[in-house]
């Protein structure tokens, strides 16, 4: 039968058992131990629980708002939709917050894996619909197939 393991201070010194685990449960060590279990945790519930897509909404400076022919309202954004998943993905875009507001044109992207996509967004709403100067809206960014991998961003509608 083998000997348990017991520290070489502890030979030295004739510890008995008892005295050998009342030298190693210390609050020291027991601090550190749930610090690191805390910490692992932490990390593992990060990883668990992320979102898989990233996107950042910059509305263009260069044009603050626009009437369309049709009498509606138009602002530009730059959408710049990051993949960092390991497969392509389909994005579809969507947008809320004033009534009839809408995406004009193109409401699909696709981003290839480990990559990130600009895309030049334009929303219309109707004139009576917001109130004049900034208007908050809000983007829904979607994968196609995977409704767990979604953002939804805030921004802001100008009227003039």
């Amino acid at each position: 039968m083998t000997e348990p393991f017991v520290p070489i201070e502890a030979l030295a010194k004739h510890f008995t058992p008892k005295e050998v685990v009342a030298h190693l449960v210390r609050p020291r060590i027991i601090l550190y131990t749930t610090i690191l279990t805390a910490i692992t945790i932490a990390a593992i519930w990060s990883l668990a629980v992320r979102v898989p897509l990233k996107v950042d909404v910059i509305r263009d400076r260069s044009l603050l708002a626009r009437e369309v022919d049709d009498g509606r309202i138009e602002n530009v954004y730059n959408l710049k939709v990051m993949n960092t998943t390991e497969e392509p993905k389909r994005y579809v875009l969507s947008v809320e917050g004033l009534e009839g507001i809408a995406i004009a044109g193109e409401r699909v992207v696709t981003v290839g894996s480990a990559e990130n996509q600009e895309v030049t967004v334009v929303v219309r709403v109707p004139p009576e619909s917001g109130k004049k100067g900034a208007n908050t809206i809000y983007f829904d960014i979607k994968a196609e197939n995977h409704e767990k991998i979604a953002v939804h961003e805030k921004a802001t509608f100008l009227m003039p």
